[in-house]
């Protein structure tokens, strides 16, 4: 079994109680359609020493403009598990590649209706790396006014943002959640359920 991905860099560490997350996306849905859930979406923060978790703003001129949220998206046909599927999130949404996945936040889903389907989204915790260089394709990119505590912040790992998905990102810490934001950003939500996610991760990693 092959210990490496293609372009040489080694495999995310799985823990054996993320094992059942091997599955395909379909598989998964199929296991749980007694549930009625015909759409998956999935998530990954960050667990680092510091306990802060990554966040990204939508675009302005996207769906949901310059509410914040954890980087996640839509299964693909083509992911070979849903593990699988939050690592290409995450490398696709921030720059970031998986090194360990460390637990899913699985006592608070977040599942939405949309045209009469349900979708569920999965989020998982993670330990990362920066995938690129800061001079890349896209370099690093901001909104807004930069204060101390969020360059202390950025500075942790070089962060890729495709600005037509998200314009700004930051660190946050569980007393920046209470707090709604950090120096000028202001957290908004496109639906409350995706702050009781991140504060229910807060508590999974306070007790790791």
């Amino acid at each position: 079994m092959s210990t490496s991905n293609i372009d040489g860099s080694p495999l995310p560490v799985i823990p054996e109680h993320l094992r059942p997350y091997l599955v395909t996306p379909a598989a998964y849905l199929e296991q749980h359609k007694s549930e009625g859930v015909t759409h998956l979406v999935v998530g990954a923060k960050r667990d680092q020493q510091s306990k802060k978790i990554l966040l990204v703003q939508r675009s302005r001129h996207d769906y949901g403009g310059l509410c914040w949220e954890i980087p996640g998206g839509s299964c693909d046909p083509h992911d070979v598990s849903i593990l699988d599927a939050a690592a290409r999130e995450l490398a696709e949404e921030a720059g970031l590649r998986v090194r360990r996945f460390v637990a899913v936040v699985d006592r608070q889903r977040h599942e939405w209706l949309d045209r009469g389907e349900i979708w569920r989204k999965l989020t998982f915790i993670v330990e990362a790396e920066s995938e690129h260089e800061a001079n890349d394709e896209y370099g690093e990119i901001s909104g807004g006014e930069r204060d101390e505590e969020t360059n202390e912040q950025r500075s942790q790992l070089q962060i890729r943002l495709d600005p037509e998905e998200h314009e700004d990102f930051v660190w946050a810490s569980r007393e920046d959640l209470v707090a709604g934001g950090i120096g000028q950003r202001t957290f908004t939500w496109m639906q409350d359920e995706q702050r009781q996610v991140i504060m229910r991760a807060f508590d999974i990693i306070e007790h790791l």
